[in-house]
């Protein structure tokens, strides 16, 4: 990045650590990365989201208690700034292995894991300025596509979505505001809505074939529950997504499957697994393939089903020895 781009680049940080903070600003003002704001918590760093997105967005995940995970869903849905796709650069003081996964579960495009030496910071931001991941969609996950080139079958090549990028942009020295970028959002955002539509409605059809043998057979079984609790979920997402893309006529089916799966998995939990009643048990596996032929009208049944089939049977292949209990 030209050293005469860099103090148009707009950067929002946050750092928990004051010595830390310290370094990276002084690394920053070195660098001429003059327009930038450090935040001090995550109800600042909201509120100025909503108001202009920044270029960059460099992330503590610790402040707040852990709040920024979250936050950076929330990005990543659209739900909090009007740029879903700006880079997003997620730091923390926790090396383990299952923070790691949590930073590009939330869909950060990039792990920082301190105490790594702050100018190394600025080479990731060089690094990703060249370099703007793809984004891929599944039921539970909008952000950059991790998988290696060799792990990716045909069908989730093409799912992959190239996303516009304001850091890129401005690093190229192209327009990075305006209509143009702001209609390459809206373009990109609504086919990540459709994807979205189409493959949480195919999850939940997989999730009820886990949960509704076993909620039958009236078993306890914490797998089962938390499918029905994945469903439920999922299952809010696309009522949100619904009248976006076009599908305002399946909200009363979306309401009726969260009321009656909430029941099934109410009684699910409770000491008597098996008082479900019969016309739930029958009424949520036809609400479930309503759902899910409705959000893939271009799809023939027999597509659907061989998809569903796939999802069961990846599941129960990796699938460990049931858990019960309460």
């Amino acid at each position: 990045m030209r050293r005469e781009i860099r103090p148009s680049v707009r950067i929002l940080w946050s750092e928990s650590n004051p010595q830390f903070a310290r370094a990276i600003d002084s690394l920053f003002a070195d660098e001429g990365f003059n327009t930038r704001h450090h935040a001090a918590n995550c109800d600042e760093i909201e509120r100025i989201l909503r108001q202009s997105a920044p270029d960059l967005l460099i992330l503590d995940v610790m402040t707040d208690g852990g709040e920024a995970f979250e936050m950076m869903r929330d990005i990543r849905n659209g739900r909090l700034s009007d740029d879903p796709f700006m880079t997003i650069i997620a730091t923390s003081w926790d090396a383990q292995q299952p923070v790691i996964d949590h930073i590009y579960d939330c869909g950060a495009d990039d792990a920082f894991i301190k105490p790594a030496p702050a100018r190394k910071l600025t080479e990731r931001i060089f690094t990703l300025a060249q370099d703007k991941r793809q984004f891929v969609v599944t039921a539970n996950y909008i952000g950059p596509d991790r998988r290696r080139e060799g792990n990716r079958t045909q069908q989730e090549e093409s799912i992959r979505l190239p996303v516009p990028s304001t850091l890129r942009a401005r690093a190229e020295g192209r327009a990075s505001d305006g209509p143009m970028i702001e209609a390459q959002r809206s373009a990109t955002m609504a086919q990540i809505n459709e994807q979205r539509l189409q493959r949480g409605s195919l999850a939940i059809s997989n999730a009820v074939n886990i949960f509704l043998p076993v909620c039958v057979a009236g078993r306890a079984d914490l797998d089962a529950i938390q499918a029905m609790g994945d469903a439920i979920q999922i299952a809010g997402d696309l009522r949100e997504r619904a009248t976006a893309g076009g599908y305002g006529h399946m909200l009363e089916l979306c309401d009726a499957f969260i009321r009656i799966c909430g029941e099934m998995r109410r009684i699910a939990r409770s000491p008597n697994p098996g008082g479900h009643d019969p016309k739930n048990l029958k009424l949520v596996k036809s609400l479930g393939d309503a759902l899910t032929i409705g959000f893939n009208p271009r799809h023939t049944n027999s597509d659907i089903a061989g998809e569903i089939g796939q999802q069961v049977s990846r599941y129960q292949s990796t699938r460990p020895p049931p858990r019960t209990g309460y």
